[in-house]
C-alpha cells in the first residue's frame, strides 16, 4: 500500500500542477455539484480551464505590448539623445564664435 501510495502521490501532484487556478476552482464546483461521482471533468472545470487558456493569451500579448512600447521609448530616447548633442554642438560654436570677438 505504502509502495502505491509513494508512486500515486507524485503522479496525482503533477496532474494537478497542471492546471490553472480557474481550472481548480471549477473542478471544486464540478466535485461539489456532482451527486454520482462519475464526474470526471464537468462544465465548471472546462469553462475554468476556458478561461486560464484566455487569461495566459491576455498576459502574452500584454507582454508583447511592453515590449513594443520599450521599444518605442528606446527610440524616443535616442532620437532625444542625438537632438541634445546637436544642440550642444550649436552652443559650442556659438561660444567659440564669442570668444574670437
Amino acid at each position: 500500500m505504502i509502495k502505491i501510495m509513494s508512486i500515486a502521490l507524485p503522479m496525482t501532484l503533477a496532474l494537478v500542477a497542471c492546471d490553472g487556478p480557474r481550472e481548480q476552482i471549477g473542478e471544486e464546483v464540478d466535485n461539489i455539484n456532482q451527486d454520482d461521482g462519475l464526474l470526471t471533468e464537468g462544465p465548471a472545470e472546462q469553462a475554468g480551464e476556458i478561461a486560464d487558456q484566455q487569461a495566459e493569451m491576455l498576459g502574452d500579448r500584454m507582454d508583447e505590448r511592453a515590449d513594443e512600447l520599450e521599444d518605442q521609448a528606446d527610440k524616443v530616447v535616442d532620437e532625444a539623445k542625438a537632438r541634445a548633442d546637436a544642440i550642444r554642438e550649436r552652443a559650442e560654436t556659438l561660444e567659440d564664435r564669442a570668444d574670437g570677438i
